[in-house]
């Protein structure tokens, strides 16, 4: 494959499939390469293991999840911050501890509004805080447990909720939960999410791996970003209090509509969680400072 003039060799498996002679010949061919760094783009894998004496490993997510055992390291990283619990740490023992693996979300672009929209246009009422939801598989991903949050946050407040994206099940909310029916609005799309912004208060994610960059144009537009701490959300969410369930993200919520100073204090994390996940330059100093770490390490180990 050439791009922009330069060959790029590609190699898949046959059959590509992940059986054990697939896997096999994968390793393989990277280690005839002999490369000195490994770019995983995705989820999650193994083969920092496979090449962690020679390798520096540079994980670039596609979603999120739970590192898995064999990848919990002391020398996992964050441009935004420190892991979460579920991303760090494991025995001091486990020698797969020490693996070298830089974990990066961004830069992001900075979108300008391109299509304005107005309130009647997007069916929603004036003169009250509008909680988006955003995601092309809200279908999936919102249960009962986050209807019932949105219910109660509704039924204790003077909010309306704005779904965003494909939500097939929307209709069966009129006789399931006519409250959150009546005090609700769907759209399947919208070209422009800054301008639908322009005209929200709040964002809330289901738990769900994915959802980084809505997540990030929701705080570029200042909009506080709620969500359980979990997936692409809390690497770009961490300037934001850490919310365990979605218990939390209901009274949180609850606490930001009723209090001015409390969204005040919202609307900067929110601004300051943007700044920090578009800063490119952040980015390569982070990613440097950790591949110098990693270089230092494997040379006195070679001592």
């Amino acid at each position: 494959m050439v791009v922009d003039g330069s060959r790029i060799n590609l190699f898949q498996p046959d059959p590509p499939t992940l059986s054990d002679e697939s896997v096999q010949a994968v390793l393989n061919t990277i280690a005839e390469f002999g490369p000195s760094g490994i770019l995983v783009v995705g989820n999650q894998c193994a083969i920092a293991e496979v090449f962690a004496k020679d390798c520096f490993t540079l994980c670039s997510p596609l979603n999120n999840d739970v590192v898995p055992e064999c990848l919990e390291v002391s020398y996992h990283s964050h441009t935004s911050g420190a892991g979460g619990e579920e991303q760090t740490g494991g025995p001091e023992e486990e020698e797969s501890r020490h693996l070298p693996l830089f974990q990066f979300e961004g830069p992001y672009d900075s979108p300008e509004q391109s299509a304005p929209v107005s309130r009647q246009e997007l069916k929603l009422p004036e003169n009250r805080p509008v909680i988006v939801i955003v995601g092309y598989r809200l279908g999936f991903e919102i249960d009962e447990d986050f209807l019932t949050m949105l219910e109660d946050i509704v039924s204790q407040s003077n909010a309306f909720v704005y779904f965003l994206g494909g939500y097939a099940d929307y209709g069966y909310l009129e006789s399931a939960r006519p409250l959150l029916a009546q005090n609700s609005e769907h759209c399947e799309f919208q070209p422009d999410i800054m301008s639908v912004y322009e005209h929200c208060d709040l964002y809330l994610a289901p738990t769900r791996i994915g959802g980084g960059s809505s997540a990030v144009y929701a705080m570029t537009a200042g909009l506080p970003v709620l969500s359980v701490s979990y997936g692409d959300i809390q690497i770009t969410t961490q300037h934001f209090p850490n919310l365990k369930n979605y218990k939390e993200v209901g009274e949180a919520a609850l606490q930001i509509l009723s209090c001015p100073d409390k969204m005040s204090e919202y609307k900067d994390f929110a601004h300051e969680g943007a700044k920090a996940v578009k800063d490119s330059k952040a980015l390569m100093a982070e990613f440097l400072k950790h591949l110098d770490q990693f270089n230092e390490a494997r040379a006195e180990a070679l001592v």
